[in-house]
């Protein structure tokens, strides 16, 4: 939620998991081609996303409203658990059994971009119910 609102301020954010050791100044490589042109910037992991490192760069760039969508829709997912929680189950990924996995964080985020990319939702790394109700 805060990171979608600072994105809506158009704030830059490097946010790093607390495991994460730093060595170098990251901003160099983020300010250069070709991660220089990217509003959003996370690793691969495998076929998810792996939020350890995540950089969203701010200002009047175009696409943030696209990065802010995607922010929106992460939280939009998690209320669907707090909200109606009995309607949407959470499953583990791997096994496809109901699990708390469906809260963790970079399988919301992976399933978030890519609905964005596919322009409906999407929920493989979430939750057993296919469509939203």
């Amino acid at each position: 939620l805060v990171l979608a609102r600072l994105v809506e301020l158009r704030a830059s954010v490097l946010a790093l998991d607390t495991d994460m050791l730093v060595l170098a100044d990251p901003y160099p490589l983020l300010r250069a081609p070709p991660l220089s042109r990217c509003s959003l910037v996370l690793p691969a992991e495998g076929t998810r996303v792996n939020l350890g490192i995540m950089y969203v760069r701010g200002g009047g760039r175009a696409g943030m409203s696209g990065v802010a969508s995607v922010l929106w829709d992460v939280v939009r997912r998690l209320r669907l658990f707090l909200e109606q929680g009995d309607e949407w189950l959470l499953r583990d990924a791997r096994s496809g059994r109901t699990s708390l996995q469906g809260l963790w964080d970079q399988g919301l985020f992976t399933d978030a971009i890519q609905s964005a990319i596919l322009g409906r939702h999407l929920y493989p790394y979430t939750y057993l119910q296919s469509d939203p109700r």
